[in-house]
């Protein structure tokens, strides 16, 4: 499953695209595929069902609320029993204007080059270098992963150190008339790392027009010359228990940061005895704790070296002793420690014994390869004996392929076997040698067993798609992009073209469908042993799973930015199915300058491929401007308007700036400029009226038959809150009344009612005015702008446009109460809130009730989460010293029984109540005599107070 970006903002299209593979043609034809979209507070804000797809690709495209909360949402996708699922972020974010590129020349930052010496180079999306910006870099370093691909088993992070985030600045300064600068810094570290960091670089840098484009990165950090890596034996399965009274072995390797072996002579090597605590069984993130004052002890040290990276030491700790103890190496040379705790036990306590270690029956082979191609043939060498057999079993993700056996000889025994499609992704080699009983030629267990993991590729899984469109796109312009496969192929794909600006603050990478499929699979295959119960010869316990390998894929962190108005190009096409054909699509480029990325994800019958082509948008010449979101009424600002040149012989510019709704020009909104290079900014001053609504904002630059434009709506409106003045006369009969009534507040805000009445007024205009708005606040405030508006009707005749305001109010709260929903079905008390607030749940809970009655839609699935938890909370309820709890538990019966979910039971509890307020009893009144008709005793309401 992949989406077209990797972030989108509240309110913005998601096109959603989920491949299926059946490889066993387990699924019937027209199978329904489901797919949800659910928020970060649990609940479902859409739902698409299809049985139909385009070769098995599904295409969900749905849309988030404007309002819709910001975080990460999840995309999940249900097909029979199997739940597929994804994260989606939706953030308050703006597409970059800038394209970033702080360039170190290396993949990783190691001790010896912690002065930074990187390369900055800013460019404008459409190609322009960024001239003389203003341009902010800061790097984060928090704690990393430490790994070494040829020491997997090998620990080098020391658990009894823990390291907190830390920010500096690595540079301040502007670009060259080039867009180019040079960053030069040091990488400070203030306390001792555990192992490798990740640098995380965040930068930004600023237009002439006080607007900003985003860049983030990692790159991660060696703060050690060298690192030293212990190994301790596997021990038991369930806690990798170590017993005492035996002789333990610690490998040791000492490696610089490339992962190559360099020889030490003063590794120091401790081992600790770690006290029991109960802070420690809850939380093993940090044994810092413990390494200081009474909570550890010193058990044995030593001093050993190792040549070529390699050396062991040997430890044991005896009986009586018990418990939890850290191997600690530290190598004083570069500074670099490592630890690992370890549990050792008696033998035959807490039924976690070992009659022998696994070590001395792990068979050690080989694969003349770590990857091969179908139509090939893999070789393994397997160490053997006279008279012994091996059973060598080709496994994967979730069979058994072949099984051989193999006579073996003494020493090395070579066997090999054909590599056929269905050994992809990949395949685990799994052999048992089983040696003659009673042999006495070697001392090894009667039974050894090994397993390998071979990488295994067909070249017929990949597609080449092929991207045919302009090197160079043109605003406004037809747009034809044809889409082929290299080598004329059947496939179905999609077609995604987005900007780059929105795609770089994630750096979002073409979907890659080949990756995902073809993934590392995990050892599918359960294999137990019950040799050793059997034959009365040694041989070791293979009682635990066989299960090898997976494969993860990182999530990148989206950059916390604030929201601002975009209108980015996105558009999205497909699928659609190519044989052997080429496919040509059409469309028209928006208004719009900068770069985009040309997508195309393909498969067809388990072969994948991808294709991408960045095309940036220009024309000779183009203009940018820079507003604000919002503005207010008689504010004043300067507009700056920037203005790019691709061609040097346009030279003579007039630029026009033209102005409707709640926007004026002050002083000419015309001016002629000439270009001294590529770039330019130049500034009008603009006013705005002392009225509220919406403005726009037109920019025309010309020159020649040269022309560009660009439009901006923006928002007009007032931050202070409405003013209400009130003139109250009584008129005796037979005589008149008249007044002035002077308008307070800006005009086109402010409007009179006239009210008579023959009894005391209550200002009934006034509070329909107050009524009839949007709903807005929290849960008890969006409930109430909205509920007395179902019943407006019956108290005053409505004009159509009320009527009309009064359908969109409700409307509207009730889809903005999704936002408002838990994970347990309930409503926060505020927008995006984990929590449910009860009587809040009730209130909004008892809205949607009326709403639905009276026809409105409610989503079946926001009031069946609404009804279980509401049945969970009154059947849970105890009389509590929360305030008005047994008000609220009888408001939550009553919202039951009218949603026809009574709960009789809980009621009677409640009614049981000693000294239950008055309040109470008159609601649980109506949930009663809504019971009547269950032929409950009317004596019931009987006991209930008179009004």
């Amino acid at each position: 499953m992949y989406g077209e970006r990797g972030v989108w903002r509240p309110g913005d299209s998601l096109f959603m695209t989920f491949i299926l593979e059946d490889k066993f043609n387990l699924l019937p034809e027209s199978h329904p595929v489901i797919f949800e979209l659910q928020n970060p507070q649990g609940s479902i804000s859409s739902r698409l069902v299809k049985s139909n797809s385009e070769n098995n690709f599904y295409k969900f495209a749905t849309a988030t609320d404007a309002e819709a909360p910001t975080g990460n949402w999840l995309a999940r996708v249900k097909v029979g029993g199997t739940e597929f699922s994804q994260t989606v972020k939706i953030e308050t974010v703006k597409p970059n204007r800038l394209k970033i590129n702080l360039d170190f020349g290396t993949d990783k930052l190691k001790s010896d080059n912690a002065y930074l010496n990187g390369n900055l180079q800013v460019n404008w999306l459409h190609g322009a270098p960024g001239k003389n910006l203003k341009a902010e870099f800061e790097v984060f370093l928090t704690k990393g992963e430490t790994k070494f691909p040829n020491y997997p088993d090998f620990t080098f992070e020391d658990a009894s150190l823990e390291f907190y985030s830390e920010s500096q600045q690595v540079f301040e300064g502007y670009t060259n008339a080039e867009g180019n600068a040079q960053v030069n810094a040091r990488l400070e570290v203030s306390s001792q790392a555990p192992g490798v960091l990740n640098a995380i670089f965040r930068g930004k840098v600023f237009e002439e027009g006080g607007n900003f484009s985003i860049d983030r990165f990692s790159i991660p950090y060696y703060p050690y010359k060298s690192f030293t890596g212990i190994r301790l034996p596997p021990g038991d399965k369930a806690r990798g228990m170590l017993l005492t009274d035996t002789t333990q072995r610690v490998d040791v390797v000492t490696v610089d940061a490339d992962g190559n072996p360099v020889s030490r002579n003063q590794i120091e090597m401790s081992l600790y005895k770690v006290e029991w605590s109960w802070w420690w069984d809850y939380s093993s993130s940090g044994t810092v704790n413990y390494m200081s004052g009474k909570y550890s002890k010193p058990i044995a040290t030593s001093t050993i070296r190792t040549t070529n990276g390699k050396g062991v030491w040997d430890f044991e700790v005896k009986h009586p002793e018990w418990g939890r103890f850290l191997v600690k190496a530290y190598d004083p040379v570069s500074g670099h420690s490592t630890s690992k705790v370890v549990y050792i036990d008696w033998p035959g306590w807490a039924g976690r014994a070992r009659e022998g270690s696994d070590g001395a029956t792990m068979l050690s082979f080989s694969s003349d390869k770590t990857m091969y191609e179908v139509g090939e043939k893999a070789s393994i060498v397997i160490p053997g004996s006279n008279q012994a057999r091996a059973l060598i079993s080709i496994e994967n993700g979730s069979k058994v392929i072949k099984t051989f056996w193999l006579e073996t000889n003494q020493g090395d025994n070579p066997f090999t076997f054909d590599i056929t499609s269905e050994m992809t992704p990949n395949i685990f080699i799994n052999v048992s040698l089983l040696q003659a009983h009673g042999q006495t030629i070697n001392d090894l267990p009667i039974r050894l067993y090994g397993v390998i993991p071979v990488r295994v590729e067909d070249p017929k899984t990949h597609l080449n798609p092929v991207i045919s469109m302009p090197d160079v796109l043109e605003p406004g312009q037809e747009v034809s992009i044809r889409v082929s496969e290299q080598n004329n192929r059947k496939m179905t794909y999609t077609l995604a073209m987005v900007d780059e600006g929105l795609l770089d603050l994630t750096r979002f990478k073409t979907p890659d469908a080949w990756n995902r499929f073809y993934a590392r699979e995990a050892l599918g295959v359960k294999t137990w042993d019950v040799y050793d119960a059997v034959i009365g010869s040694f041989g070791g316990k293979l009682e635990r799973l066989l299960a090898v390998g997976g494969d993860g894929e990182m999530a990148s962190k989206e950059d916390d930015s604030k929201a601002n108005r975009f209108k980015p190009v996105v558009k999205f096409f497909g699928p659609f199915t190519v044989d052997g054909k080429t496919s040509e699509h059409k469309f028209t480029m928006p208004n719009y300058i900068g770069s985009v990325k040309t997508m195309v994800v393909a498969g067809d019958q388990g072969a994948y491929g991808k294709a991408e082509k960045v095309t940036p948008v220009r024309k000779p010449l183009m203009v940018l401007t820079t507003l604000p979101r919002v503005l207010g009424p008689g504010e004043r600002l300067k507009l700056p308007v920037t203005l790019f040149t691709m061609d040097p012989n346009i030279k003579n510019i007039s630029v026009e700036v033209n102005t409707t709704g709640q926007l004026n020009i002050s002083g000419s909104k015309t001016q002629n400029v000439s270009m001294n290079g590529n770039e330019m900014t130049i500034d009008f001053d603009i006013s705005v009226t002392d009225r509220i609504g919406k403005g726009t904002v037109e920019v025309i630059a010309k020159s020649g038959n040269n022309r560009a434009s660009e439009n901006i709506e923006i928002e007009i409106r007032n931050p202070n809150p409405p003013i209400v003045r009130v003139q109250e006369s009584i008129v005796e009969a037979g005589k008149t009344w008249s007044g002035n009534v002077a308008p307070i507040g800006l005009p086109g805000t402010n409007s009179a009612v006239l009210e008579v009445s023959s009894f005391p007024p209550i200002n009934l205009g006034q509070r329909l005015n107050y009524l009839l708005q949007y709903p807005h606040g929290c849960i008890e405030q969006t409930t109430s702008s909205v509920f007395p508006q179902l019943y407006l009707s019956g108290i005053k005749e409505l004009t159509e446009v009320e009527r009309i305001n009064i359908q969109n109010n409700v409307k509207a709260a009730i889809n903005r109460l999704k936002l408002f929903t838990t994970s347990d079905g309930g409503f926060a008390y505020w927008p995006g809130g984990s929590d449910s607030e009860s009587w809040g749940s009730t209130y909004a809970g008892h809205f949607l009730l009326e709403a639905e009655a009276q026809g409105y839609f409610v989503p079946g699935n926001l009031i069946k989460q609404w009804k279980r938890y509401q049945k969970g909370k009154a059947s849970s309820w105890r009389r509590s010293n929360e305030p008005r709890s047994e008000l609220t538990q009888a408001y939550r019966l009553y919202t039951l029984a009218i949603a026809h979910e009574a709960d009789l039971s809980a009621m009677n509890r409640l009614r049981e109540q000693t000294s239950l307020p008055a309040d109470v009893k008159w609601m649980l009144r109506p949930h009663i005599a809504k019971q009547v008709s269950l032929k409950l005793p009317k004596r019931l309401l009987t006991m209930l107070p008179r009004p």
